[in-house]
């Protein structure tokens, strides 16, 4: 799995290089991978726009000048235990989504069955970026890492505290009800 996860990151700097639309956004729980991460800071070099959700361990170090300047990262550890791995790739503004199992660490990629399928339905890509944009934007439990600074730092808020998972749920729960035939 880690071939196409890496052109899929490669793509994004090639079409960054021509001065295409060129961006990545990832929620995931764990970066570890040492080929996966080199290729993030390929990516953040080139002038990619790298925007990462972790819930977990995350080896790479956002922000460190000349090496990870482009990449953001937002952990989130909340009430409810989040498994979809969702990958976003811009593709010169003909994104790339994707779900799959398997985060982003050696032991997923080298020794474990895992899946990773692309979603191609318009309104199914929609919902999963805007789980990833929730996500990036929460400022309740969402803190950055940012290891070289020392301790974590809480986002700063773009809007007074935005927890992406109440968001989420109040959303879909909205969705639903709008979606229900009407009782007569």
């Amino acid at each position: 799995m880690r071939k196409p996860i890496i052109e899929l990151i490669n793509q994004e700097i090639r079409n960054k290089r021509k001065g295409l639309p060129a961006g990545i956004k990832v929620k995931i729980n764990h970066i570890t991978d040492p080929k996966i991460i080199q290729r993030l800071y390929a990516a953040a070099q080139a002038g990619v726009d790298v925007q990462l959700l972790v819930r977990g361990n995350c080896c790479l170090v956002p922000g460190v000048k000349d090496v990870s300047e482009g990449i953001r990262a937002n952990a989130i550890i909340d009430r409810y235990l989040e498994h979809a791995r969702i990958l976003y790739f811009c593709n010169n503004g003909q994104p790339k989504v994707y779900m799959g199992s398997a985060d982003w660490m050696e032991r997923n990629l080298d020794r474990r069955i895992e899946v990773m399928c692309p979603i191609f339905d318009q309104q199914l890509q929609a919902e999963l970026i805007r789980t990833i944009d929730y996500g990036l934007e929460d400022v309740s439990q969402g803190h950055y890492v940012n290891e070289h600074e020392g301790q974590p730092r809480r986002l700063e808020a773009s809007q007074p505290w935005f927890r992406s998972q109440a968001e989420l749920y109040q959303a879909y729960c909205h969705q639903a009800e709008t979606e229900m035939p009407n009782e007569q």
